[in-house]
């Protein structure tokens, strides 16, 4: 039975304005890393990189998500001198030049500072502010972690936060499973929904692929189902693929075209 839209639809709030969550956005992964589980040394190149990131924002993406150290299982950490030497060029390169916001993927307070000095509106920080230097950092800005509550404790406004299960991060197969069917609960909390699905290794255990280049259709297949779930905002690296999925998805859901 489609849903009911609602008349004053929630936001997301960040440094340089607001994502109305009026449909499911998706957040384009630019990766300018050697060892990234998906695209790791494709984007390395500063080239390569803006290029890819004005293509994201072309494909119809709402934000851009651009990480310069690789947080996959086993891989090694980089200094933070060398994450922004990855990040910096890439920064510069496409800020100005796309209207959508663009996310800085780091676990590091400086790094995110200079990242927003560059531009970046929001922060998605994988260890959710364990660092108290990046939660002061974020309480003067915006961000995109787990910690929902400890952020408000520190003066965080709650539009401006979204949670992340973290699909994938440390996680059985059986972990990520019921995490996506029981987003329900995590929507429940009032707080914009990311999730991340793209090319996991659990597609792999569900028969969706073994390679990583076979798994787009066992993501777009985990991406709907997250949206149905309470999913706001799909973190894909298929960009093109994902909207037309997600318009798709929510052309169904909502009883109407979401063109």
């Amino acid at each position: 039975m489609p849903q009911n839209v609602s008349r004053s639809p929630r936001v997301w709030r960040h440094r340089s304005g607001e994502i109305v969550l009026d449909r499911t956005h998706v957040m384009g992964v630019l990766n300018v890393t050697p060892d990234s589980f998906s695209d790791g040394g494709r984007y390395l190149a500063p080239e390569a990189a803006i290029s890819r990131g004005l293509e994201i924002a072309e494909e119809g993406a709402s934000i851009l998500d651009v990480g310069g150290e690789s947080t996959r299982p086993g891989s090694a950490s980089v200094s933070a001198e060398e994450e922004w030497r990855r990040l910096d060029p890439v920064l510069r390169g496409v800020a100005r030049k796309i209207a959508i916001p663009i996310s800085i993927d780091t676990r590091k307070p400086d790094v995110a500072e200079k990242a927003l000095g560059r531009g970046a509106a929001i922060i998605n920080d994988v260890t959710g502010l364990s660092d108290p230097t990046m939660a002061r950092l974020v309480s003067k800005a915006r961000f995109l972690a787990d910690r929902a509550k400890e952020a408000m404790a520190i003066g965080i406004e709650r539009e401006a936060i979204a949670i992340d299960p973290g699909i994938g991060f440390g996680k059985t197969v059986d972990h990520n499973l019921d995490l996506l069917r029981n987003l329900d609960g995590i929507a429940a909390l009032g707080h914009p929904v990311v999730v991340g699905v793209s090319r996991k290794s659990f597609i792999a255990h569900l028969g969706g692929g073994e390679r990583m280049e076979d798994r787009l259709a066992g993501s777009l297949a985990a991406a709907t189902l997250a949206a149905a779930g309470g999913a706001d905002v799909i973190r894909a690296h298929d960009v093109t693929e994902t909207v037309r999925a997600m318009r798709v998805a929510d052309g169904v859901r909502r009883g109407r075209a979401n063109l």
